[in-house]
Parts: C-alpha cells; structure tokens; sequence
C-alpha cells in the first residue's frame, strides 16, 4: 500500500468510530513514513484515536510528536493545536501542574481564547483561585471571545475537543463564580 492509501484507510476506519483499529492502521501508516514530515498527520490523527479511547498518556506523546513534525513542515498553527491537544490530554492523565505549564506557555505565545479558557479551568484545578479569576476576566476582555460559550459542555467536548476533566473543571470554576455573583 502506498502511504496515502493507508492515510484515508485508516481516517475512514477512525471516522466509523473503531478507534483501536484506527490507532494499529495509523501505527502503520508511520511505519510507511518513519521520520517523514509527511508523518505530521498520521502521528496527530492516531492521537486522536488515542484520545478517544482514553489513553491520555500515548495521546499526549503522540500529539508532542505531531507538533515537531508540523513545525518541520512549517505548519506553525497546525502544531499549536498539536501542542494544546497534548497539553488537554496531560491535564486528563493529571498532571496538572504539567499541563497548567504548557497551557502558560501557549497563552504567551497565542492570542487564543480556548487556551486561555483552558488555562481558568487548570489553575482551577490546581487551586489557584485568584490566578483563575484573573485570567477568566482577562479572557472575557479579548477582542472576540466569548464567554458565555464555556458553559456549554458539549461544544467544548465537541466543537473545542477538550477532555472531560478539564470540561468538569470549567463547569466547577463558572458554577462557584455564579454562585458568588448572588
């Protein structure tokens, strides 16, 4: 088979939702491309699978992985979200003193609300009270953000692809702010 023959193989095993079939088929795809920038997608695609079958740890190292390889191709926003996915999944495996890290490091270099939104829900968690506060009134402060979305758990499991945990975390750190609001 040829690379890009396995590629959408495998995208259309992953898409019918069989995910551990979805991660051998991508384990593949790399095989056929081992160091190859081409590999970017295959290695962030098999993260995906990863993901979704809640293998937090092999998700984020596959992300990380994805990341290098974007920024070899020059595909600087392509690794980002790489780099913020990795950051979710190592949040979900909890670590979070590691992900609440690279989420800072993110919010630097991005003008990005989801990461910023994500960074709230991480101090959260770790219990950075003030720090989240901070950052929820700086975010709800950017040109085009909008807040109100992040109450909303099915877009940012969906839409967003945060994992749950820091979904939960989100909801905690909004239900106390409207609790203390009245």
């Amino acid at each position: 088979r040829v690379a890009g023959g396995a590629l959408q193989e495998a995208m259309g095993v992953e898409e019918r939702q069989e995910y551990a079939l979805a991660v051998d088929d991508y384990t593949r795809c790399l095989e056929l491309r081992p160091a190859d920038a081409d590999a970017a997608t295959p290695m962030f695609e098999r993260a995906q699978a990863e993901r979704a079958l809640g293998r937090w740890a092999a998700a984020s190292a596959d992300y990380d992985a994805a990341a290098e390889l974007f920024l070899r191709r020059k595909q600087k926003k392509e690794a980002k979200i790489a780099q913020a996915q990795a950051a979710f999944a190592t949040f979900e495996a909890g670590d979070v003193a590691r992900a609440l890290t690279r989420l800072e490091t993110l919010s630097r270099q991005l003008y990005s609300s989801d990461v910023r939104a994500a960074l709230v829900a991480c101090y959260w968690k770790a219990g950075e009270v003030a720090k989240a506060e901070d950052q929820w009134l700086g975010l709800c402060d950017m040109e085009g953000a909008v807040c109100t979305k992040y109450v909303d758990k099915s877009w940012l499991l969906g839409y967003r692809k945060w994992t749950p945990s820091l979904v939960d975390s989100m909801a905690d750190f909004l239900a106390l702010r409207v609790r203390a609001a009245t």
